[in-house]
């Protein structure tokens, strides 16, 4: 299993997940579902979008990838935890800022891949604006294990 933890520093309470040759950016507001609204999770083919608590305090998002699936977690110690399927066309899934700053990658073979988003600290928005939130996106190969 590969396991990292990225840092962002997010813009507009969102950071994104895509296929590195996702370029359909015109189908975004298509995403936006009132399932996605309720879950905090936008997605097209190649491309997803997750709302996140924090603007301005910068979070963890550790990332784990596994090609037999992903580790038990414990739902009691999230706050939410949503999945998707993103297909993936290109070599890597990318991670990044709403505004396209990447700040992160995974190398990946074309396929499909499911995603497990975890998000904790969700309830910790201080009257300064500042967050304690955090993340954890599982991916694995889509045909080894469903969601």
């Amino acid at each position: 299993m590969l396991k990292v933890t990225l840092w962002h520093e997010p813009e507009g309470h969102a950071f994104c997940i895509r296929d590195s040759k996702f370029t359909n950016y015109d189908a975004l507001s298509s995403a936006f579902t009132k399932e996605g609204i309720k879950t905090g999770l936008s997605a097209l083919p190649g491309f997803a979008r997750v709302r996140v608590l924090s603007e301005f305090s910068e979070i963890p998002i550790t990332v784990e990838y596994d090609d037999f699936g992903p580790e038990p977690i414990d739902p009691e110690e999230w706050d939410s935890v949503n999945g998707l399927e993103l297909l993936i066309d290109g070599e890597e899934i990318v991670f990044e800022s709403v505004l396209g700053d990447e700040f992160g990658n995974l190398k990946v073979k074309p396929g499909s891949y499911n995603l497990r988003i975890c998000s904790g600290g969700q309830s910790s928005l201080a009257e300064d604006g500042s967050t304690e939130d955090f993340y954890l996106v599982q991916v694995w190969p889509a045909e080894s294990q469903d969601l």
